[in-house]
């Protein structure tokens, strides 16, 4: 279920199940002051960076109190680190390790990690990667994670799920149950999580630390044909899981996703007919035959014979 959250798909695990608001609190004088000041600005002028810095750093834009790079932000708490070190710019708050995907005037959202835990035929233990994010030191720090934004949620059909943080003023530690006996449960759930095959529970205002844990009631024994692995995650309340584009079948039930061959229905792809229909994961592209060019589409410039296939048809057509 979910196998889009498969560890072998890493990129995938973190985009379609780790997203989480962080925002602002007013919890010591300085952020109260930056609060305020956000609060004030006006849609208009929000977007503004502060002048002489980067105003981007891959698709994202860094808006003023936040910046990139030393200087450019109001507080280190709000410097952007873009870092290019394992390809394209990728834009990180502060010097942690949560990469940044939007800035609004309240909030910041950002990728979380997940708890995934799998298991074998015999009950034992085959994955267990623990997560845990921590916004910085929750007594100065001027972020926390969203209540109203966020939820802590399970996915799973035989699994208790924990969540653990901390504020400022206590500590946390709450948790829901998902269970479910067969796979076709699941289809009705419609991304809903209802406890069946996934759960999700409320966290408390304030909360700066938080970590996930999960554990099973039976080693997914009686589950262990459609659900190997159960997750767990702090990200935004509306979870649900899709076959990404190019790719058919149940999210919720294994094998899950599987690509769409549109080479084998030519109502699919639209290859020339002088073209050949390559399949691709989640897509598919067109190749003329020898002795055409073109880009091999049909409503594109199609395939057209190269000038020593006109001349021999000129020939054979005049005989």
């Amino acid at each position: 279920m979910c196998p889009s959250l498969n560890m072998s798909v890493h990129v995938l695990l973190l985009f379609l199940s780790g997203l989480l608001l962080v925002q602002p609190t007013p919890v010591i004088s300085t952020t109260t002051n930056i609060t305020a000041a956000v609060d004030a600005i006006t849609d208009s002028s929000f977007n503004q960076t502060l002048p002489g810095c980067k105003p981007t750093c891959g698709n994202l834009t860094v808006p003023y109190p936040f910046g990139i790079g030393s200087g450019c932000s109001i507080s280190s708490w709000f410097e952007i680190n873009c870092s290019t070190f394992s390809g394209p710019p990728k834009p990180f708050l502060g010097d942690g390790n949560l990469e940044v995907i939007s800035i609004s005037e309240t909030q910041v959202r950002v990728r979380n990690f997940v708890t995934t835990r799998c298991y074998n035929e015999s009950g034992n233990t085959t994955v267990y990667n623990l997560s845990s994010t921590q916004l910085g030191s929750y007594n100065t720090s001027p972020f926390a994670f969203s209540a109203a934004a966020n939820k802590f949620t399970v996915v799973g059909c035989d699994d208790l799920g924990i969540i653990s943080g901390s504020s400022q003023t206590q500590n946390v530690t709450s948790g829901c149950v998902s269970t479910c006996y067969d796979g076709s449960e699941l289809l009705a759930i419609d991304g809903n999580c209802t406890g069946i095959g996934c759960c999700q529970t409320d966290i408390p205002k304030g909360l700066k630390v938080s970590g996930g844990s999960l554990t099973s009631f039976n080693d997914h024994s009686e589950v262990l044909s459609f659900n190997p692995c159960s997750y767990a995650f702090l990200g935004e309340q509306g979870y649900l899981c899709r076959c990404n584009s190019g790719h058919k079948g149940n999210p919720y039930l294994s094998p899950g996703c599987s690509d769409i061959d549109e080479c084998e229905d030519s109502n699919l792809n639209n290859c020339d007919v002088n073209a050949n229909c390559i399949n691709t994961p989640g897509s598919f592209h067109c190749s003329c035959h020898d002795h055409y060019f073109g880009d091999g589409t049909k409503d594109g410039k199609g395939c057209t014979p190269k000038a020593s296939q006109l001349f021999v048809i000129k020939v054979s057509l005049g005989t």
